[in-house]
């Protein structure tokens, strides 16, 4: 008998559950604004429709109730002379400049500003004024404080240019409240002006002295400096003292050379000695010792004799010959004497040649140390001839710095007793009067409607993504997309939008089969089929999260497509609770399952042939044997399974939701693969995710999710893709 494990695919189910894209936060839903809007279009345009109205409503009210009228001034600022020795315009950095703008608006407004501003007889004369009589006392504290809430001065932005300006119900006082302020901050420009002239001839002069001071004593320093020479002589003495070094460091170089030189001889020597003390001269000493005058004249005496007592032999005489046995003896007593006389020169060219290298190494560490002294002295002398140097140019700089500026303040205070009181003074200048107002600052009716459009659309178009994100029910597709490695297996539409109107959805495959609803089923049979295929699965659990989410529809019309693609296919009907399947094919409850598990009915008896050809069910079995739903967990159950699936190409099995009950999660173990259906509008991502991790602990491939009774929204991609299927359909049909 075939087992179930002959199905499964080796591939694990971590491996095997395709990654879905989406946020991976189940509680926070992509939002697609293009859908949103196609959706909730009417309510969109409702809401821009109503927030300009009412924008408009708001500005004849506040026309009526709370008009403002806002009369200026302008004013221009010109560069100030923030530095004393910068006595023209324009010649201070802009960032300096911007923020003397600034200063002056805020001072335009400052207290003592609207102090004096209130306290003159139009403002008190005005109707704004007559508020703050009490008694017939006028509160000039009350109404500066007013007056603070209604004046305002701002730095018009990329110009030197400051408006001052004020908003009241009346036109002519706004103009009053603007002439009084504008007058009262030129009045205190003015008497400031003329406090700080005589500190700036001040400033100046004290400046002009402590300039002098510093260029004296700077002066001072360098002719203690220079001496009774010259910069010239002292530049002449560094060029000296560097050549100097110069010449020193190269003659240390050769010193040192041969200094490296006689060490190394010296240590070959002393490598010649053995520890007896006898010397292994090298050839060089042995090819000079056998050119010495003795040795030679010795080697000459030893031919010589060699020489005679070869004539002796020629004679006759043999080496036992007296005269033959005296020039032999006296032969070897010369070869000894030149054996002596060599040893004796090769003696003395070695140390002499030691003698030599002691006496070099002597000689040129004595330089070296002769030259270190003078490179140090030379070195010493040249690091203050470059202090000296430095501190004189620096000292030049100084005075030159020292006497720009000491010729830059004598132009300023020149130019500052040349130029008159109010000329320095005139830093800011009214360049625009404030006039009577002819319109109304506020409301306007260009900014009260576009104000009531946004207000009201936006508080919309909120509340619409708001509801969106908080609503966490599958609608769709990619509500499910949402889910980590969920894959999609397909999508079912409403069969209240298909065109064909099905009237059993369980048998749409059967009754309507050019209907959109049928189609679908195709669609989604076709990746099963593929999924089952690659793995060789036989079994399959088709369960549904929630009760009435059209598990058993999905079921019958699956089937029912593997039947027409002439497959031998089988349904089990292993919801013990509310068995359908049965009154889908108008086939009797049993025997079935149920009888099959208790033992009391066979097998092939339970297995009921359908009026759809190559499909076969296996129903519940009678209510008596449906008792104990805890037999679906049984080794049998897993035996019928496998035994089915060694028999049918395909086996389907229905189970009870898998939220009010274990079963589906039982039998999970017992076959090939397991397929989630999911109803849109009524079951939530947090559900649907929880169901995936449970059935893919289990032993079965988790295949994915379909998405059954999608409803379209308006305007949507699913409504067109319907109609177009329907009207394809109907086409190839006729």
């Amino acid at each position: 008998m075939t087992t179930v494990s002959t199905h499964r695919s080796p591939t694990p189910q971590a491996a095997r559950s395709a990654p879905s894209a989406g946020n991976p936060q189940l509680g926070l839903a992509t939002i697609d604004p293009i859908k949103l809007m196609r959706q909730y279009a009417p309510v969109l345009v409702a809401s821009v429709v109503l927030g300009a109205v009412l924008g408009a409503a708001a500005f004849f009210v506040l026309q009526k109730v709370r008009p403002s009228w806002s009369s200026s001034a302008v004013f221009q600022c010109v560069n100030p002379v923030y530095n004393i020795r910068e006595y023209e315009p324009g010649t201070q950095g802009r960032d300096e400049f911007q923020r003397f703008i600034g200063t002056q608006a805020q001072l335009m407004t400052a207290e003592k500003i609207l102090q004096a501003a209130v306290e003159t007889s139009d403002v008190r004369k005005s109707m704004w004024g007559q508020q703050f009589l009490v008694g017939g006392n006028y509160q000039p504290r009350t109404a500066v404080r007013e007056l603070k809430k209604i004046v305002g001065a701002r730095v018009i932005p990329e110009t030197e240019l400051i408006r001052l300006s004020a908003s009241w119900r009346d036109p002519k006082v706004a103009q009053i409240l603007v002439l009084s302020v504008m007058q009262a901050f030129e009045q205190d420009l003015e008497k400031t002006t003329k406090e700080s002239t005589g500190d700036r001839r001040e400033v100046l002069s004290a400046e002009l002295m402590q300039i002098q001071e510093r260029t004296r004593a700077q002066q001072d320093r360098r002719t203690v400096l220079i001496g009774t020479g010259k910069v010239d002589d002292l530049r002449s003495n560094m060029q000296a003292v560097a050549m100097e070094v110069q010449a020193l460091t190269q003659e240390r170089v050769t010193i040192a050379n041969d200094r490296s030189t006689a060490e190394t001889l010296i240590n070959q020597y002393a490598s010649f000695q053995n520890e007896d003390k006898a010397v292994n001269f090298p050839d060089r000493f042995r090819e000079e010792a056998g050119a010495d005058m003795n040795v030679r004249q010795m080697e000459a005496e030893i031919s010589n004799l060699t020489a005679e007592l070869n004539a002796l032999r020629l004679k006759g005489l043999l080496d036992n010959h007296e005269q033959v046995i005296s020039f032999k003896n006296l032969l070897e007593t010369k070869k000894r004497e030149r054996a002596a006389k060599f040893d004796e020169a090769l003696a003395n060219l070695f140390k002499t040649a030691v003698d030599k290298a002691n006496t070099g190494l002597e000689s040129t560490t004595a330089r070296l140390r002769e030259i270190d002294a003078a490179l140090a002295i030379a070195e010493t002398k040249r690091i203050e001839l470059t202090k000296t140097l430095e501190e004189l140019e620096g000292i030049d700089r100084n005075l030159d710095i020292l006497r720009e500026k000491e010729s830059i303040t004598e132009q300023a205070i020149t130019n500052f007793n040349a130029l008159g009181n109010d000329k320095i003074g005139k830093r800011v200048r009214v360049i625009g009067y404030p006039e009577i107002p002819d319109t109304m600052s506020f409301p306007r009716i260009f900014m009260m409607v576009p104000l009531g459009v946004f207000l009201i659309g936006g508080l919309t178009a909120g509340l619409i993504v708001l509801r969106e994100v908080l609503d966490q029910r599958v609608k769709g597709p990619s509500d499910v997309g949402l889910i980590p490695r969920l894959r999609i297996l397909g999508v079912i539409p409403s069969a209240s939008e298909d065109p064909a109107r099905p009237a059993n959805v369980a048998t749409a495959f059967r009754d309507s089969p050019t209907g959109v609803v049928t189609e679908s089923f195709r669609q989604v049979r076709g990746v099963i089929a593929k999924r089952m295929d690659q793995a060789e699965h036989k079994s399959l659990l088709v369960i549904a999260g929630m009760p009435e989410s059209g598990a058993t529809s999905v079921i019958t019309n699956i089937a029912m497509g593997y039947a027409a693609a002439e497959k031998n296919v089988l349904i089990i009907d292993a919801n013990f609770r509310r068995p359908m399947v049965h009154k889908v094919f108008g086939l009797p409850d049993g025997p079935g399952l149920g009888d099959v598990l208790a033992g009391n009915a066979g097998v092939e008896d339970s297995i009921q042939p359908t009026a759809v050809r190559g499909l076969s069910v296996m129903a519940a079995g009678s209510p008596s044997s449906r008792g104990l739903p805890e037999r679906l967990a049984t080794t049998a159950m897993g035996k019928l399974v496998a035994e089915m699936s060694s028999k049918f190409d395909l086996v389907l099995i229905d189970a009870a939701p898998a939220i009010v009950s274990g079963d589906g999660l039982s039998l999970a173990s017992r076959v090939d693969a397991v397929a989630m259906v999911v109803r849109a509008g009524a079951e939530k991502r947090g559900l649907v995710a929880r169901l995936h991790q449970q059935f893919s602990d289990s032993r079965a491939e988790f295949l994915g999710v379909i998405v059954n009774a999608v409803r379209s929204s308006a305007g949507g991609y699913f409504k067109r893709n319907i109609k177009a299927t329907h009207e394809y359909q109907k086409n190839q049909v006729s």
